[in-house]
């Protein structure tokens, strides 16, 4: 029997509402999703509302928390949700190894929960789901805190670079917790990915996260060279 999906609206348009989340719970609730940071918006919650949130969850629910981002994030308020799984909570933390640690042509993570989540997991999926490279590859990157280091550098540099320009050209931006920005163009996003893809640069409209963001792109934060072609992309898209 499918489940039914249960969508809460963000708080601000921009940030999870852990209130409304906790208010929407029923008896029937099986499952809670909560992405931090938030694709496509590049923000969190923080420690204190994801306490208050948790204190609210019944036992019988489980809450996945995706973390593919967490590696980039700079607020000291983050949460380690680990704990929630030492205390006996029914949790889930998934980490990704495609963002920080680039490999994401290898279609490997892995995720940390109570035990009884993971038996229920290891019921559903299908064997052989990780190759043996993937596998290799992923323990070696575990290994590669310098790799991870110069990532996490080489992000901060680019977002605070592509802040100060959409400061110049006037454009209103979420600031980010992830290796992306999303940001408001003024023009209809589609018009503005396909003048930016005739360009060589590839963003994702911001028009498939809803109606409120017709408006919106959010374009991955990359090195040097590649965040200065994106601005003069957009500019020469904007000037159009």
């Amino acid at each position: 029997m499918a489940g039914q999906h249960v969508a809460i609206p963000s708080r601000d348009l921009l940030y999870h509402d852990l209130d409304a989340m906790a208010a929407a719970i029923t008896p029937k609730t099986k499952l809670i999703l909560l992405g931090n940071p938030c694709n496509p918006t590049g923000t969190i919650f923080k420690r204190d509302e994801l306490a208050r949130f948790m204190d609210r969850v019944p036992d019988h629910c489980v809450v996945a928390f995706d973390e593919a981002y967490a590696e980039y994030v700079e607020d000291p308020e983050y949460p380690d949700t680990l704990p929630y799984a030492r205390e006996g909570r029914l949790t889930i933390t998934l980490r990704t190894f495609s963002k920080v640690y680039g490999l994401a042509g290898l279609r490997v993570g892995y995720g940390i929960a109570h035990p009884e989540v993971a038996r229920a997991i290891g019921l559903t999926c299908e064997p052989f789901n990780v190759s043996s490279l993937a596998q290799v590859a992923a323990v070696a990157a575990l290994g590669d805190r310098e790799h991870v280091r110069r990532s996490v550098a080489v992000n901060a540099e680019g977002k605070r670079y592509l802040y100060g320009e959409l400061e110049r050209m006037g454009l209103r931006y979420q600031p980010t917790e992830a290796n992306f920005i999303f940001l408001d163009t003024g023009m209809d996003s589609r018009a503005c990915f396909d003048g930016l893809m005739r360009r060589g640069v590839t963003v994702r409209t911001g028009d498939i996260f809803g109606p409120e963001f017709t408006t919106w792109i959010r374009v991955t934060i990359g090195t040097p060279e590649q965040n200065r072609a994106f601005i003069r992309a957009l500019e020469e898209v904007l000037a159009r």
